[in-house]
């Protein structure tokens, strides 16, 4: 059986000498404006952000079950209800930096190390969430300082704020 030919298409582009110029009928492109995003830092201002406010949404992202201002950081004691409730509180005392409450957060994605932990998650969640925002939950390794969950979230700031 005969193969059919390849075409191959070759393009060479020369640059050496060539000139741009700003074009006659644009115009000067402003300066940038500074970012209407707010970095959220609920445990003090050498704390890492650990959420970002931006118009009227919030993202949390890598929330573990850490005490706020440990330094190092450390998980809670007493197993994935303890972390979950840690989790929780961390979450809250963000979405209330950015002017939010749990009622306003509209997604959670929640990462486990174990998957035989989904319940007790679930329980805990439940006691912060009881109108169940949007969650995804899935299992993973390797959480931050060993953790058995950890979230993010998202939420849509009440009007006005």
């Amino acid at each position: 059986m005969r193969r059919a030919p390849v075409a191959t298409v070759v393009a060479v582009v020369a640059l050496g000498g060539c000139t741009i110029e700003r074009r006659a009928d644009r115009s000067v492109e402003e300066p940038p404006t500074p970012s209407a995003s707010e970095f959220l830092r609920p445990w003090g201002d050498s704390a890492p952000p650990a959420g970002v406010k931006s118009g009227d949404l919030v993202w949390i992202w890598a929330m573990a079950g850490t005490v706020p201002g440990a330094v190092p950081p450390q998980l809670v004691e007493g197993g994935i209800g303890a972390e979950t409730r840690q989790v929780l509180e961390n979450v809250i005392d963000v979405l209330e930096a950015a002017g939010a409450a749990a009622r306003d957060v509209a997604q959670c994605s929640v990462f486990l190390g174990d998957a035989a932990d989904l319940d007790a998650m679930r329980a805990v969640y439940a006691e912060y969430f009881p109108a169940q925002p949007l969650r995804t939950a899935v299992v993973v390794g390797g959480l931050t300082l060993g953790a058995r969950v950890e979230m993010e979230c998202t939420a849509v700031l009440p009007s006005g704020s």
